[in-house]
């Protein structure tokens, strides 16, 4: 996760076009965040619901870990 890229557009639309399961939305969203990009971390978290691939047995928990995140992050600000 160290060679993400400065702008979080281009991974939404990597992480969109792979349609890549929700909890690789989540980690690279905490990578953003890790590195003190809060815009780029919000902006993740706030499009995996409609953009993620859902289609897993275990989407229901990764579904409440990225709205547990964003919602310690909200209470926090």
């Amino acid at each position: 996760m160290e060679n993400l890229p400065e702008d979080g557009e281009e991974v939404i639309a990597i992480l969109s076009h792979e349609q890549a399961r929700l909890h690789f939305w989540i980690d690279v969203a905490l990578a953003y965040h890790r590195l003190g990009n809060e815009a780029d971390f919000v902006r993740i978290l706030e499009t995996c619901g409609a953009n993620a691939c859902l289609q897993y047995p275990e989407y229901l928990q990764d579904q409440m870990r990225a709205l547990d995140t964003l919602a310690a992050y909200y209470v926090v600000q």
